[in-house]
């Protein structure tokens, strides 16, 4: 289509679900951001953060920030760039509910807030994701260092073996060899 040129696709990253329940949470103002199971981020939790930070409680509330022009376009533009299968923004109701939106809108609504709480949305992202990188090197070095023993242990048995083998066939001549060694050592009878 001549008008619509067609989008490169472009994957959002996101850990798995099982590395995230062992990853740390994001954390802005002393307030744990949740997740849910594909990775977006609690905007209702980012409010209360934005809130301790000194954002007005009402003007700034997260629906608000849904239905503004600027986000709806961004929402659009997110959902037509992603290939995750899954939508920008989720909200999900009762107890443990909330607004669930991927970590552009995160930004896009720290921007929204202040500069000042923009910032430390960045640092408090940062964090999570050093202390993971933290983790996952910790866990890959511990990985090197198993293969490399293992590799030790198969090449030393390796050597090992050969070395019985060696010494199998050789064997008979060494029994040889030892035998007539005992018996040059052995005291001779010196008859003159």
């Amino acid at each position: 289509d001549a008008t619509n040129p067609p989008r490169a696709s472009r994957r959002v990253f996101s850990f798995p679900s099982h590395e995230r329940a062992n990853m740390q949470p994001l954390t802005v103002l002393d307030t744990t951001i949740r997740q849910d199971s594909v990775g977006r981020y609690c905007l209702n939790d980012l409010h209360r953060a934005a809130v301790l930070s000194g954002a007005n409680k009402r003007t700034k509330e997260p629906s608000k920030f849904l239905e503004s022009q600027q986000t709806i376009d961004l929402i659009n533009e997110i959902e037509t760039t992603q290939d995750s299968g899954s939508s920008a923004v989720q909200t999900v109701e009762g107890r443990n509910g909330g607004t669930f939106v991927v970590k552009e809108l995160v930004y896009a609504y720290a921007m929204w807030i202040s500069p000042a709480f923009h910032l430390k949305v960045i640092r408090g992202y940062d964090a999570m994701v050093t202390a993971e990188l933290n983790r996952l090197n910790g866990l890959h070095m511990r990985a090197v260092r198993a293969d490399l023993e293992y590799l030790e242990a198969s090449e030393n048995a390796s050597r090992c073996g050969l070395g019985l083998r060696r010494q199998q066939d050789s064997k008979p001549e060494m029994l040889a060899g030892l035998q007539a060694l005992r018996i040059e050592l052995q005291p001779g009878l010196f008859t003159h």
